[in-house]
């Protein structure tokens, strides 16, 4: 609750300042959390409804994937959500899950490889903001994209970024 608190638009400028409602004070209060989250929130049923709409949407454009870092810990609960609310996760078949990381270390064949290699700027507001996060994680991966033309172009096994 602590980390998933953190970046809560419902959590404004007011209520994180108080004890309450600030994840890292020790007077942190989770259950009136919830409460906020449960009067102002999507139900679980809408926000997957609207996530899967969009994604069936998109489709048309280029062949969905599920992409995350650490994708373990992401794909548990979509994945539940999912196949709660909606039956499953439609248009999202197996090999459309993808791990940032492993698919950097996979592309430069290094198992210390990290995607923070790819200098990539950093433009969150705040860590831990669902949104935020899925974008500044979309513009790593576009460079892993872009990197893995530029060797189909050049014939490369092995780049450096």
């Amino acid at each position: 609750m602590r980390a998933g608190s953190m970046g809560l638009q419902c959590l404004t400028p007011k209520l994180r300042k108080s004890s309450n409602y600030d994840p890292e004070h020790r007077f942190f209060r989770p259950d009136l959390v919830l409460k906020l989250l449960y009067k102002e929130g999507f139900s679980p049923e809408e926000a997957m409804k609207e996530l899967l709409g969009w994604i069936d949407q998109t489709r048309d454009q280029a062949e969905p994937i599920l992409l995350a870092k650490p994708i373990i810990v992401d794909i548990p609960f979509i994945h539940w959500y999912a196949k709660k609310y909606c039956g499953g996760l439609g248009c999202l078949s197996e090999d459309g899950i993808e791990d940032l990381e492993e698919s950097y270390r996979s592309l430069v064949n290094r198992k210390d490889a990290s995607v923070k290699e790819l200098n990539v700027m950093d433009n969150r507001a705040e860590l831990h903001n669902a949104l935020d996060d899925a974008v500044y994680q979309a513009e790593q991966f576009e460079k892993i994209i872009e990197i893995k033309e530029n060797m189909a172009d050049d014939g490369e096994q092995n780049p450096m970024p």
